[in-house]
């Protein structure tokens, strides 16, 4: 499958020598990101809400790709981290009752940490300067942003919902 789907994007001359292993770990990196949100989907549907798994994966998948993070040393290890932190994360949306004026608390902690600390560089993939100054611009107006929909949301006592965006927010600070 994968050896047709290169030879007909050779013959779009779309893919070349050049760019063939960028084109190749693009097309992984779809793969598994569409396999986690599927993943995210069934855990959200099997605890009972399929909005809340949508919602935290949006936000947090947002702002992961502007705010960096941690990045494993091997591709099981990122698997197995990807998809337990997942799991924990759901969990603590649908199982562990947080309330308003901790929610806020935390919430503050967590936007001056990623505000503070983002973005956090790849060594693989390096940031220059202006690359940097851009993704932390990027990466304050959606951490801004997230947090202000979860005091609105905390405002409107749609509490799972507010929480799971800050959920979502912690895991890009871890």
């Amino acid at each position: 499958m994968k050896n047709k789907l290169f030879k007909q994007l050779r013959q779009m001359n779309l893919m070349n020598d050049n760019n063939g292993k960028i084109l190749e770990t693009g097309l992984e990196r779809l793969k598994s990101n569409i396999l986690i949100f599927l993943f995210v989907l069934i855990v959200s549907t099997y605890m009972g809400n399929i909005v809340i798994g949508i919602l935290f994966e949006i936000n947090y998948s947002i702002l992961r790709i502007y705010a960096g993070g941690y990045h494993a040393k091997t591709r099981n290890k990122c698997m197995i981290l990807t998809y337990t932190s997942k799991i924990l994360c759901l969990w603590v949306c649908f199982e562990v009752s947080i309330g308003d004026k901790i929610m806020r608390d935390l919430l503050c902690v967590v936007t001056t940490v990623i505000i503070c600390i983002a973005p956090v560089e790849n060594e693989n993939r390096p940031l220059n300067k202006i690359e940097f100054i851009h993704f932390q611009l990027i990466t304050k107006r959606i951490t801004i942003i997230e947090s202000c929909s979860v005091l609105c949301l905390i405002y409107f006592e749609k509490c799972l919902h507010a929480k799971t965006i800050m959920v979502a927010m912690c895991l890009n600070w871890c």
